[in-house]
C-alpha cells in the first residue's frame, strides 16, 4: 500500500530540478506575472507624477525609489528562480499567484504612501513575497544538491533582510 501523504506531495509539489533545456518558451503564467508587476510599477509612476506635480520633488523621488525597489526586487528574484528551475506543478503556480497578490498589496501601499497614508499594505505584501521566496528556495535546497549551499545562504540573507525591512517599514 502506498503512503497517501507521499502521493499527495508528488502531485502538489513535484521535484524542483534545474533547467537544462536550450529552447524554453515563455509560459502564459510568466507573461501574466510580468504584466502584474508592470501594473505595480505603473501605480508607482502615477503616484510619483502626482506628488512631483505638487512641487514636492524630494518626497516624490524618495517614495518612488523606495516603492520601485520594493516592486522590482521580488520580480527579479522570482524571475531568476523561474528561469533556473523547472517547476510547472501546482505548488509553483500557487506560489506565483501568491506573489502576484502580494505585489498588488505593495502597489496599494505605495499608492497610499504617495498620498501621505500608511504603508502597512506594502509591508504586509513584502512580508508575503519574502516568505513565498524563502519557501521556493527551500524546495530548491531540498532537491538541488549542486547549489544547496547557495540556496542556504540565499535563504538566510532573505530572512535577515526581511527582518530589517519590516523594522524600517513599521517605524
Amino acid at each position: 500500500m502506498t503512503n497517501p501523504l507521499k502521493c499527495r506531495r508528488k502531485t502538489l509539489f513535484s521535484k524542483v530540478a534545474p533547467r537544462h533545456r536550450t529552447h524554453h518558451t515563455v509560459s502564459n503564467l510568466e507573461l501574466f506575472f510580468d504584466l502584474v508587476f508592470a501594473v505595480a510599477v505603473s501605480v508607482n509612476a502615477d503616484g510619483f507624477a502626482e506628488v512631483f506635480g505638487q512641487a514636492e520633488y524630494w518626497r516624490a523621488s524618495f517614495v518612488y525609489c523606495l516603492c520601485f525597489f520594493a516592486s522590482i526586487n521580488p520580480w527579479g528574484s522570482y524571475s531568476w528562480f523561474a528561469s533556473g528551475y523547472d517547476s510547472e506543478d501546482f505548488g509553483f503556480r500557487l506560489f506565483s499567484f501568491l506573489q502576484m497578490f502580494a505585489s498588488m498589496l505593495i502597489a496599494q501601499g505605495c499608492g497610499l504612501a504617495f498620498s501621505g497614508g500608511t504603508i502597512l499594505p506594502a509591508v504586509i505584501g513584502y512580508i508575503i513575497l519574502r516568505i513565498q521566496m524563502v519557501l521556493m528556495l527551500a524546495f530548491a535546497y531540498h532537491h538541488d544538491e549542486m547549489y544547496r549551499e547557495t540556496h542556504r545562504r540565499h535563504i538566510i540573507f532573505l530572512i535577515g533582510m526581511q527582518v530589517v525591512w519590516t523594522v524600517i517599514g513599521t517605524i
